[in-house]
């Protein structure tokens, strides 16, 4: 989990530096498309030309026989023995054939031509699922001791020596001083197995080409919401176009955060840098007292605080939305989270004579990162204190089921507005209550951010003049 949180950190930080430099991040996506190009075209390339040149039907079903003998390091042919062993009792063998390379020799008018060739048994083109284009294929008969000696020629051969001539089928020719029967020619085997792969090779290039097109689109128009089509299969090139669109929607997401909190922090810092630029213009352009000017410093310093957390708490949303936020989770205790949120705000609540509840069982923990839970405790409870009249009443409560936790805030302050409850945790919402206390309009939305980074959920639920409830949904820790 740790190296997933560094690796998201990371690349919230990459997008944000792309970001900045257009030109630079249209560079780098048009090189790692290239290079996820050439890369996936070798690679289909060799595995439609060399990985699977046969042009036979089930050719994934062939395999080869061989024997090897004790105390020697090479194999040898098969005996024919044992090919006959094989073929009549082996039962997780649909068929078999045997073959023994030769180099024949053809006597022509113009001399005699030596050849590469194969002795066969009757099965061998049966074996591979191919037929003849020309002629018969080898039967039975042909293989029975005393039998006329017959040959198939290759393609290749045939056009060679015999010029394409389709009436040499039947006729003998002198192989090897013997006389043989040509019964068949076999077709273009070769030339199947190079169309077949550069059929293979278009096929499997078809999706690269809608790689390409769509990141020629990003970079023209920007659209990030642009994804690529995902052939139909279950093939390497098909699970990467899935991830190509996983990608483009995680840096979507993030350039989408990390647009709409400039957005929000833009718009907020106008009112603060407004402000603070105002109190240093008063005190340069009047004559002030020592004790006045220290008085503005003092301002502007707290103004330019104010700025500061609002930043990094903007910072630490972005980071919990989209996955950037680095937890360190470990056993927390909920009796003791309580106690010690209530310890903080003790004295705050002593002043409004406000009283603060607690029922938690002392056994109940959960697993999480036990600073941030507490700033979300803490968020909620100085809002509950905030918005409570004097004399009031804050309660926080721990309770669990089979797999959750649930942690709840319950004051019996003003109350959210109907109109406000599905705006609340918004960045920089304010309803018309809460425009009279001092704060950001942030604490709500970290709350939320924070307790989704834990794969919680937040729930509110308020009466207006009767208080509000706040519930945070949070899976249990599982201890051995």
């Amino acid at each position: 989990m740790k190296f997933l949180e560094a690796f998201w950190r990371d690349l919230h930080y990459s997008a944000r530096m792309l970001l900045k430099r257009r030109g630079f991040a249209a560079i780098a996506v048009i090189t790692l498309a290239l290079g996820i190009g050439a890369n996936t075209a070798i690679f289909s390339l060799v595995r439609a030309v060399l990985l699977r040149p046969l042009p036979f039907s089930e050719s994934e079903r062939l395999i080869g026989i061989r024997e090897s003998k004790v105390g020697e390091g090479h194999d040898n042919p098969l005996a024919f023995r044992t090919f006959a062993e094989i073929r009549d009792k082996a039962q997780t063998i649909e068929s078999v054939a045997a073959y023994v390379n030769s180099n024949p020799t053809v006597e022509q008018a113009e001399g005699t031509v030596s050849l590469q060739g194969s002795r066969v048994s009757y099965s061998y083109f049966k074996v591979l699922g191919v037929n003849p284009i020309l002629g018969r294929d080898f039967t039975p008969e042909d293989d029975k001791p005393g039998a006329p000696l017959t040959a198939i020629l290759s393609y290749e051969l045939w056009q060679q020596l015999y010029g394409g001539d389709r009436d040499i089928v039947g006729k003998p020719q002198k192989i090897d001083g013997q006389m043989v029967t040509i019964i068949g020619v076999m077709g273009p085997i070769l030339l199947l197995s190079v169309a077949g792969g550069a059929l293979l090779s278009v096929r499997a290039l078809r999706p690269l080409r809608g790689l390409i097109h769509t990141l020629h689109a990003i970079i023209a128009t920007g659209a990030l919401a642009t994804r690529a089509s995902v052939p139909g299969t279950e093939d390497e090139v098909a699970e990467l176009s899935r991830l190509f669109n996983t990608m483009l929607g995680r840096i979507s997401l993030l350039i989408s955060g990390m647009q709409s909190t400039l957005d929000n922090v833009a718009h907020d810092l106008r009112t603060p840098m407004t402000r603070l630029r105002g109190m240093a213009e008063v005190v340069l352009h009047t004559e002030t007292s020592e004790t006045a000017l220290r008085e503005a410093l003092a301002n502007c310093i707290e103004e330019s605080d104010r700025i500061l957390t609002m930043l990094n708490t903007l910072m630490d949303i972005s980071e919990a939305e989209h996955g950037a936020m680095r937890l360190e989770k470990e056993p927390v205790s909920a009796c003791d989270l309580i106690t010690q949120a209530v310890e903080l705000y003790h004295d705050v609540a002593d002043d409004k004579a406000i009283q603060l509840a607690t029922s938690v069982p002392p056994e109940l923990s959960f697993s999480a990162d036990r600073n941030r839970m507490l700033q979300v405790l803490t968020n909620l409870l100085d809002n509950a204190i905030k918005y409570t009249a004097c004399g009031g009443q804050v309660t926080l409560t721990a309770t669990r089921d089979d797999q959750h936790i649930v942690l709840t805030v319950t004051d019996t302050g003003v109350g959210i507005p109907p109109e406000d409850l599905p705006h609340i945790w918004d960045r920089l919402y304010r309803g018309d209550t809460s425009r009279s206390q001092r704060g950001l309009g942030l604490g709500l939305s970290l709350v939320k951010a924070i307790v989704q980074a834990h794969h919680g959920e937040v729930a509110v639920s308020s009466q207006l003049g009767r208080g509000a409830r706040f519930s945070l949904t949070l899976p249990l820790a599982h201890f051995s």
